[in-house]
């Protein structure tokens, strides 16, 4: 599996599930793309995307994996509580999961796996509040 074939696939769910769960599709950025922060009184997400490990050698066969680390920002209104960020974060992570349920395994070894959030971020200087939720994955090089 290439490296735009992984951001396509993760960004793709991670982009359903934001819009599940009430963020509009013009409010949805990425992380190789400028970010547009939506008006104090609507919410938006940030999706991060890295690649920590290029590929690694599995023991005994040529088979390598890519690892890396998957974030998404929900910025919501403030003063309106944590409710809202962190309901869109959980509809997140739901899907992240549902990748790795039995019957939906990709064909290309494509696994989420350590789950945090949803996360409150501390404040700063934005007009919204920041919930986060984050995994990694690994899927089968080449």
């Amino acid at each position: 599996m290439s490296h735009q074939q992984i951001r396509a696939e993760l960004e793709t769910i991670t982009q359903k599930a934001l819009i599940r769960a009430g963020v509009l599709p013009e409010h949805i950025f990425y992380n190789n793309v400028q970010e547009t922060p939506a008006a104090p009184t609507e919410t938006y997400a940030v999706i991060s995307l890295s690649f920590n490990t290029i590929a690694m050698q599995t023991l005994g066969c040529n088979l390598g994996q890519i690892k890396g680390t998957l974030t998404v920002n929900v910025y919501t209104p403030k003063a309106q509580g944590s409710g809202k960020g962190e309901s869109v974060c959980s509809e997140v992570a739901l899907d992240w999961l549902e990748l790795n349920c039995a019957l939906k395994i990709s064909p290309n070894g494509l696994r989420t796996q350590n789950f945090e959030g949803p996360t409150t971020i501390a404040p700063d200087a934005r007009p919204h509040h920041c919930n986060n939720v984050a995994c990694s994955f690994t899927a089968a090089a080449g």
